[in-house]
């Protein structure tokens, strides 16, 4: 099976590796960005309350 692929797409590539700049998906950043003391859980929380 043959492959092709263009330099500009290789570049595409290259180019979103390198801008890349989401957080890790480790623990620490989860529990930071949902944890019990997150601002997205309270905000949660006072969505869900009558």
């Amino acid at each position: 099976m043959e492959i092709f692929y263009s330099t500009y797409a290789v570049d595409l590539v290259i180019d979103a590796l390198i801008s890349d700049t989401r957080k890790a998906l480790t623990t620490e950043n989860l529990l930071a960005d949902f944890g019990h003391g997150s601002a997205n859980a309270r905000e949660f929380i006072a969505l869900s309350q009558p």
